[in-house]
């Protein structure tokens, strides 16, 4: 802090004064909110989620990204068992092929050792 030598310099002085001191009481009106928001059940809830994952949770969004996490999940279970039920459908059918080339294959080389057989 400089010295003051004159009215004017302590008029400044003084609103720099009173406009710290007003930063300094909107703080801690900020840390008291912040405080007795964290004290709140979903404030308490989720700062063990916070602890435990170890990610920090946004409470506000932490219905709507739980809702979402839920949607995405079912989604994922859904696709997983059409998947399943998909694949195994192709290889019923790619099975089929297979038995059908096979036969037509052997009834190919068999016709053609019983020509063999007869020339």
């Amino acid at each position: 802090m400089n010295k003051i030598n004159n009215r004017q310099e302590l008029r400044k002085e003084i609103v720099r004064l009173n406009r710290l001191s007003l930063e300094q009481k909107n703080q801690i009106k900020s840390d008291l909110h912040s405080i007795k928001e964290n004290l709140t059940p979903s404030g308490i809830l989720s700062n063990l989620v916070s602890g435990f994952t170890g990610i920090k949770v946004n409470k506000e969004n932490f219905i709507r990204d739980g809702f979402v996490y839920t949607v995405s999940l079912l989604i994922q279970q859904f696709f997983l068992k059409s998947e399943k039920k998909f694949e195994a459908g192709v290889y019923g059918i790619i099975d089929k092929l297979i038995d059908k080339l096979r036969s037509a294959v052997n009834n190919f080389s068999s016709h053609e050792a019983r020509k063999r057989e007869r020339d």
